[in-house]
């Protein structure tokens, strides 16, 4: 057991005196709790206990998306080269954390696809395919939505019958989401794949 890579945390997000005095007598670093300034990272997901540690873990992905969008850009690219660098190795870093968390990472791919380019072409005809005058760019809020649903599916067994609250629930998500009148969302559910 490496004592020095084991932490404990507070789930309330509590600081605890005689938590942390017994962790120290046994080797153990400090209970994580809400004072301190980052989160918990736990295979890649971020275990915030207050809204300072997820706005901290939200900014310093967004501080890497942008970097590793400045270092693409003095490639050279043209607007197809981009697109491709984004989705299949800038955002692909994102999405195993937009599963569980939300970030506005649409600016930053805007702004990278729109480097030295005029007129500015709106975000959601980037989103679109190219046989539609689009791009093909996945948007970041689309594919969260589709993740959360897909997991959300799993979690309820799968079978697509699911009691009444349970499809009340998913037509909140279905209503309140962007992608709400899009025809692709039946495929989440496995008995519109059959």
């Amino acid at each position: 057991l490496n004592k020095l890579k084991t932490q404990a945390i507070s789930l309330s997000g509590e600081p605890h005196d005689d938590w942390n005095s017994a962790l120290q007598q046994a080797g153990f670093p400090p209970c994580h709790d809400r004072s301190c300034a980052t989160p918990l990272i736990y295979l890649g997901y971020p275990l915030a206990t207050s809204r300072a540690q997820l706005t901290f873990f939200l900014e310093n992905l967004l501080n890497t998306i942008r970097h590793h969008c400045e270092l693409h850009l003095q490639r050279g690219l043209l607007i197809r080269g981009r697109v491709t660098v984004l989705n299949s190795l800038i955002l692909s870093k994102a999405w195993h954390i937009l599963r569980i968390v939300g970030t506005p990472t649409s600016s930053v791919c805007h702004r990278f696809l729109m480097h030295h380019m005029f007129p500015c072409v709106s975000w959601s005809k980037l989103c679109q395919t190219r046989d539609h005058g689009g791009v093909g760019i996945l948007d970041p809020v689309i594919q969260q939505n589709a993740l959360q649903l897909r997991w959300l599916h799993q979690m309820l067994g799968g079978n697509g019958t699911y009691p009444v609250h349970i499809q009340c629930l998913i037509m909140h998500i279905l209503a309140t989401s962007k992608f709400s009148s899009d025809f692709r969302v039946l495929f989440l559910l496995f008995s519109a794949r059959k």
